[in-house]
């Protein structure tokens, strides 16, 4: 990993529709990540654009586990490592809702753009 200079690794996965959180970020109490500065931007913008609390961290999932891939790619290669868990609603396959998927792809995009250049 190190030879490719890859600094974060994200997991992708789906939250239930029926949860709160627009996504949950699981990096196992920070263990997962070297900072929590990247975590922190993400929670705010996520919050900023779809309300308060709409960004959750190991709310529903922690990452804990050495069977989780991004806590194996964390332990294996001391690099920065998060699930994202992707509620239902946000997901383009579960209702209509094309425009809030748009928006939180166009998020997702802007902060790994903005994690990149830092």
């Amino acid at each position: 990993m190190q030879e490719h200079k890859i600094s974060l690794f994200v997991d992708i996965h789906g939250l239930s529709g029926k949860r709160d959180s627009v996504v949950d970020i699981c990096i196992d109490g920070g263990k997962n990540v070297h900072t929590m500065h990247g975590v922190r931007q993400l929670q705010k913008m996520v919050n900023d654009k779809f309300g308060n609390d709409k960004a959750s961290i190991d709310k529903y999932f922690k990452a804990f586990s050495e069977n989780i891939m991004s806590k194996w790619v964390h332990t294996s290669f001391n690099i920065s490592a998060i699930e994202l868990e992707i509620n239902g609603g946000y997901r383009w396959f579960e209702g209509e809702t094309e425009k809030q998927s748009l928006e939180l792809f166009y998020l997702l995009s802007n902060w790994l753009k903005s994690i990149e250049l830092s």
